[in-house]
């Protein structure tokens, strides 16, 4: 080989190694550009498939409110349903008790078996309409204050030692006269109207127009309300509250209720903690909450222990709150991650609401701090809601009058109704809720005295028509068991 051709292969030689030192040093500098698009590929990937989990959750989130929609509207329809088939046979038992009642009054009075003679629970002095005397019922064995264990009425809705001549007056009442269906063996009734209320009855809150009642509810109705009961007489028997008259006496209208209402309420809807999914706090509950020095650790355990549960299944709790003469519910949704302010006469000063709110975030703080201890928690996986966090929600609600005083009422009805209804503006309140908040509370089955106080009712409801129809026998009106319209009635002298 000759000198050039030598030369000439080593400078082939270099090139070559040059281009792969350079394609080298190319493949180096792609390699991290190829890296960083395939990172930035993978998040990208990641991110949408986060995208489309979101869309399914929130997709099924809204099927899920569609269908809980739906049922409450059916709900809502079955009980309106429910309701009228129970008007159909309410009016059917109220004929069958008018055949049986005709039935029996058509026996022979001989053959009647009246037992013997017992002593009325009623309050004040009652003409004894058999010896025409004047009895005074003021140390009847039956205390005001008894409980479940004490001495009722042995036997129940029903006078005894009646001649035959009473028991036809006593038929006569019943047949001429409106509001007597407990008069002796008459008190089968289905359903009764507030305008059925004999006038004969010295209440201080007559039922209002357009109330119907059954069983003995407008008895009690009349026995709550009435100008001659005990103030002190226990209506309702709950530890965490007074029951008395004297505090059911604020359901009147006009009158500004007292939080021992409240607290009736929510101890009813309580009941026997049957409902996992709802909590209904007292009124001190938040009382103490907002007013350190008032705190006490003891109450707090007793509120804990009575009226919360384990929270597993929680998804509202209800806390009545008060603040500078005024009531409005707190509803903790933990469905909707939400804090529910109800309130009846919304403040037109941006700053009292905001006031409000912030009342309402200082009772979530503590809640949030109390749930999560894990004796709440039956489940060692669940996360307590960070209920602070919540953001507060403003729905529209009805409005009280100006002036008014029922806020405390509004807040009762809310409580006692909110599971009927998915819109809060439905929700009404008048005269005829404050006497049927009593006459709830009073006839529940989760008030330990609601037979008792049921006897009582009636018997004061008896005694005050045979009261007013010796009245009238004895007037110079009477004429044949009709009150003759030719002098219209004095103040005092009421006619049936």
């Amino acid at each position: 080989m000759t000198k050039k051709g030598k030369e000439s292969g080593k400078e082939k030689g270099r090139l070559r190694g040059r281009k792969t030192k350079h394609s080298q040093s190319e493949s180096s500098q792609e390699l991290p550009t190829i890296v960083e698009e395939d990172a930035s590929s993978l998040d990208n990937q990641i991110l949408s498939f986060l995208g489309d989990l979101k869309q399914q959750i929130t997709r099924r989130e809204e099927t899920l409110m569609s269908m809980l929609s739906a049922n409450a509207s059916q709900t809502q329809t079955l009980a309106a349903i429910i309701a009228q088939q129970g008007k159909t046979i309410e009016g059917l038992a109220r004929k069958v008790s008018e055949l049986e009642s005709a039935h029996k009054w058509d026996m022979k009075t001989e053959n009647i078996s009246l037992g013997k003679t017992e002593k009325v629970t009623i309050l004040g002095k009652v003409k004894d309409f058999v010896k025409d005397t004047c009895v005074d019922v003021s140390d009847t064995s039956t205390d005001l204050n008894v409980g479940i264990g004490g001495n009722s009425c042995k036997r129940k809705l029903e006078f005894v030692n009646f001649s035959s001549h009473d028991i036809d007056i006593l038929y006569m009442i019943r047949q001429r006269h409106a509001g007597s269906p407990f008069a002796f063996l008459s008190h089968n009734r289905g359903e009764m109207t507030s305008e059925e209320t004999p006038t004969c009855l010295d209440l201080s809150f007559r039922p209002p127009p357009g109330m119907r009642f059954s069983g003995t509810e407008l008895a009690v109705a009349a026995y709550i309300f009435s100008n001659h009961g005990e103030e002190r007489e226990c209506l309702y028997d709950d530890p965490h509250c007074d029951g008395s008259r004297f505090r059911f006496l604020s359901l009147r209208p006009g009158c500004e209720l007292y939080d021992d209402v409240l607290n009736m309420v929510v101890g009813m809807c309580t009941g026997k903690k049957k409902d996992k999914t709802k909590w209904w706090l007292p009124t001190t509950f938040s009382h103490m909450i907002l007013n350190p020095d008032q705190f006490s650790q003891d109450t707090m355990d007793y509120i804990t222990d009575r009226y919360m549960g384990k929270a597993d299944d929680l998804m509202m709790i209800y806390i009545p709150m008060h603040t500078k003469n005024h009531w409005y519910l707190m509803i903790v949704d933990i469905w909707d991650k939400t804090l529910v302010y109800l309130d009846s006469f919304h403040s037109l000063e941006n700053e009292e609401t905001q006031f409000r709110i912030s009342q309402i975030r200082d009772v979530a703080k503590y809640l949030e701090k109390m749930i999560r201890d894990r004796s709440f928690w039956e489940s060692k996986d669940a996360f307590p809601p960070l209920v602070s966090t919540f953001e507060p929600s403003l729905p529209p609600t009805g409005q009280q009058e100006y002036g008014s005083m029922d806020c405390g009422v509004w807040v009762c009805e809310w409580i006692m109704n909110s599971h009927l209804w998915l819109d809060y503006r439905l929700e009404d309140v008048n005269d005829s809720s404050r006497m049927a908040i009593a006459v709830q509370l009073v006839t529940s089955r989760e008030n330990p005295l609601c037979d008792v106080i049921s006897d009582r009712a009636v018997n004061y409801w008896d005694a005050e028509m045979l009261r007013n129809h010796q009245r009238e026998r004895n007037s110079d009106t009477w004429s044949g068991g009709i009150v003759l319209e030719d002098d219209p009635p004095q103040p005092g002298s009421s006619t049936i």
